[in-house]
């Protein structure tokens, strides 16, 4: 039976998800933060003619341009990435009032990207974007002090923040105060409560509110026990690189729960499971693969390929 594992998944942090603990190394390839998300959409692709009108802009003094530049050169967009660069247009959007531009140059103080690591100099900046009402800002600030980042470790106030961003729709703040909720820390343990913001979360798309929806109707905690509903979540969550659903959807297909059984499709995903770290994922492997006879093996070696490389291009 699959263990009752939750996530969190804040980004662009030292410690971010099952329960504040170590990330693997697949943890941490995690995708850039919301705002750079955000950011992105504004700037498009760059062009030479756009990023030349950015800097007018920005030189200029207009607090948008700088931000958009700022992300031009975080993210390497038809310039070479130079995260000093980035800051230091971030910086002068920031001072400027952009509370966007606040929360990302907090967030690069937070982790030492492109100026030197000052908890106390994120946390400013976090806090001058929150006041604001930015919901990336406000869910940057609940990271800080559920990691006890520059601030005494608070999950009550963890969750004070999160739920401020989780209310303007920030996913990963959904994500995290679902997660909160599931444990009982920092708020009374709510499964209903807990599944209401990882669906929210899950439905925009999230990889971990996914995942935890998973476990949500696998184990019927704030649901219905569903195991064809856990599959579809899980799976979805596998898709986007989770490794634990990864491990998850592995066991599902081996039990025949929620999907029909189907032990080539287990034997891929738990190998792609193993490879991501999952330590329990290559007992389970053993276990089906004294089941199999050599030509499934082979099967499932090779649609473990496919997945994987679908899995990269996504």
């Amino acid at each position: 039976m699959l263990g009752c594992r939750f996530s969190l998944c804040v980004t662009r942090v030292e410690n971010r998800i099952f329960n504040h603990t170590t990330m693997s190394q697949a943890q941490r390839m995690w995708p850039l933060t919301c705002v750079l998300i955000m950011a992105t959409c504004l700037v498009g692709r760059a062009d030479s003619g756009k990023v030349n009108s950015l800097r007018a802009a920005a030189a200029s003094g207009d607090p948008t341009a700088q931000l958009q530049l700022g992300n031009i050169y975080y993210i390497g967009a038809e310039v070479p990435e130079n995260l000093g660069e980035a800051a230091r247009w971030f910086r002068q959007s920031a001072e400027a009032g952009n509370p966007a531009a606040q929360s990302q140059l907090g967030l690069m103080y937070y982790n030492g990207e492109g100026v030197r690591k000052d908890f106390a100099e994120a946390l400013k900046w976090y806090r001058k974007g929150a006041a604001q009402g930015d919901s990336s800002a406000q869910h940057n600030l609940g990271v800080a002090y559920a990691n006890g980042g520059g601030v005494a470790k608070d999950l009550s106030e963890a969750a004070r923040w999160y739920l401020k961003s989780a209310e303007q729709g920030y996913a990963d703040a959904q994500c995290n105060l679902a997660s909160l909720y599931y444990l009982g820390q920092g708020v009374p343990l709510d499964y209903a409560e807990s599944f209401k913001w990882s669906l929210k979360s899950a439905s925009q798309g999230n990889a971990h509110a996914q995942s935890n929806l998973g476990t949500a109707y696998y184990h019927g905690r704030g649901v219905v026990q569903n195991y064809a509903e856990a599959a579809k979540w899980y799976l979805k969550s596998a898709r986007q690189g989770v490794p634990f659903a990864q491990y998850a959807v592995g066991n599902i297909y081996a039990s025949g729960r929620g999907v029909s059984r189907n032990l080539i499709e287990a034997y891929a995903w738990l190998t792609i499971a193993s490879f991501n770290g999952v330590g329990d994922a290559e007992k389970s492997l053993s276990a089906i693969g004294r089941l199999m006879p050599r030509d499934e093996l082979m099967q499932g070696a090779n649609r473990s390929k496919i997945l994987f490389k679908e899995i990269e291009e996504k």
